[in-house]
C-alpha cells in the first residue's frame, strides 16, 4: 500500500520552461534558482532569482504553480508566487492583511489579504522552522 501512496505523490521538475516570446520561444530556468514570480499590470510575468536577474515570460500565474512544489513555494497573493526563504521580513497591514519584503527586493509591493494571511505564515514558519532544525543539526 505504501509504494501506492508514493506513486500518487507529484514529482516536480528541477527546471521550468518558459515561454519568453510569443514566437514560443522556451528558456529553460532551474526551478532552485527561483526567488518569486509574480503578474505585472500590463500582462507577462516575471521570474526573479536570487541573483537578482529577471526574466519576462508569457503564462498564466495557475499554470505556473501548479509546475512548482508547494514545498517549496506559496502563493503569496493573486500576482504573487513566492518561495519561502524569499521573505526577509513582514509587516501588519491595516486591514489585517500583511505585507511582504522580499530578497532579492520588488518594485511591487507584495500585499497578503487577511484571507490568505494565515496560510502564507504558516509557510514562512515552516522555513524558518526548518533552517532552525538544520542549525541545530550541525
Amino acid at each position: 500500500m505504501l509504494a501506492r501512496e508514493i506513486e500518487r505523490q507529484p514529482s516536480y521538475a528541477d527546471y521550468l520552461y518558459l515561454r519568453i516570446s510569443e514566437e514560443k520561444e522556451e528558456l529553460r530556468v532551474r526551478v532552485s534558482d527561483i526567488a518569486y514570480i509574480y503578474r505585472t499590470e500590463t500582462g507577462p510575468l516575471v521570474l526573479r532569482r536570487y541573483d537578482a536577474s529577471s526574466v519576462i515570460f508569457w503564462e498564466s500565474l495557475n499554470a505556473v504553480q501548479k509546475l512548482l512544489d508547494p514545498e517549496m513555494f506559496c502563493r503569496a497573493s493573486r500576482n504573487f508566487i513566492i518561495t519561502r526563504d524569499a521573505v526577509e521580513r513582514t509587516r501588519k497591514h491595516r486591514d489585517q492583511g500583511m505585507i511582504l519584503e522580499l530578497i532579492p527586493p520588488c518594485d511591487e509591493i507584495v500585499k497578503v489579504s487577511k484571507d490568505a494571511k494565515k496560510e502564507v505564515e504558516e509557510s514562512i514558519k515552516n522555513e524558518i522552522r526548518s533552517l532552525n532544525d538544520d542549525e541545530i543539526k550541525h
